[in-house]
């Protein structure tokens, strides 16, 4: 297990034993070395071995082992045949052919990746940055819609208590017309009532004279028309609520108004973290 304090040195072992800081290198295997595992490795016949210090690793560039000459390689290209070629090739097919370096156009080519890699390497941290501002805003809009939110109950609580109010004071108002209306029919009763008790008195009087049957009494009787009008009736019309149909357009306007939910892209910057994305080499 690698020591925590020691993780920097021992980042690199020896891919043979596993000793920490190798001080070599095989470019020819990708493989890192100690001195004591340099032989056991250029042993193995079967493929080409060039060791160089670790320092040095891909420092310098390894050819194409031409497939017609074994042990040659291939530091020539062909122009016409569109191909890389050996000094044996050269020789052989290709004396009259435009030939150039491949080295040449390896340095140069390897000079643009560089220039590409440490673009597309800004462009990531661009990225990267973008990413942690989207969670940036993201953090500030949970704020911002939470408070809104919060708005719109209050609102609602402040509607919601003048509509009470509202229809509170409906009911009051019900309640004393209601009030006044019964107080009105009280009183209509207690005149009627007040007449019914003199008409039965009248009844009772005339009924007496009938029982007693008296000449001189009943010759006196006089018809009392005070009573043959018919009691009167106190016509009455309910209030009524004049029902409306709510309309949402009009209820929404007793709220603040909502702007729009708007994005706009900032086109510098969005190029700005597109400029080097991609590359292709041939």
């Amino acid at each position: 297990m690698i020591d925590p304090s020691n993780s920097g040195q021992d980042l690199v072992r020896c891919d043979l034993c596993e000793s920490p800081a190798p001080p070599l290198h095989c470019d020819l295997c990708h493989t890192n070395l100690c001195k004591a595992c340099v032989a056991e490795h250029v042993s193995d016949f079967s493929k080409e071995h060039k060791v160089v210090q670790f320092s040095e690793r891909g420092a310098n560039p390894v050819y194409h082992k031409c497939s017609l000459h074994s042990g040659k390689e291939c530091e020539l290209h062909c122009t016409k045949c569109n191909t890389p070629v050996c000094c044996l090739c050269v020789s052989e097919k290709h004396q009259k052919h435009t030939l150039s370096s491949i080295l040449k156009t390896y340095t140069a080519i390897k000079a643009k990746m560089k220039k590409d890699l440490e673009r597309q390497l800004n462009v990531l941290r661009n990225y990267e940055n973008r990413a942690s501002e989207i969670d940036g805003q993201k953090s500030i809009l949970e704020g911002k819609y939470e408070k809104l939110t919060t708005d719109v109950d209050q609102q609602g609580k402040i509607l919601h208590r003048e509509v009470d109010i509202f229809i509170n004071e409906r009911k009051t108002q019900i309640n004393v017309m209601k009030i006044h209306h019964l107080a009105t029919l009280d009183e209509q009763k207690q005149e009627v009532l007040s007449l019914i008790s003199e008409i039965e008195q009248s009844i009772q009087h005339v009924n007496e004279m009938l029982d007693a049957n008296e000449v001189c009494r009943i010759s006196a009787y006089k018809s009392n028309f005070a009573f043959r009008k018919p009691p009167s009736q106190l016509n009455f019309s309910l209030p009524e609520i004049s029902s409306q149909e709510i309309i949402s357009k009009q209820f929404c306007k007793m709220f603040s108004d909502l702007l729009p939910l708007s994005f706009s892209i900032n086109e510098e910057k969005d190029e700005a973290l597109k400029d080097g994305v991609t590359s292709s080499y041939s």
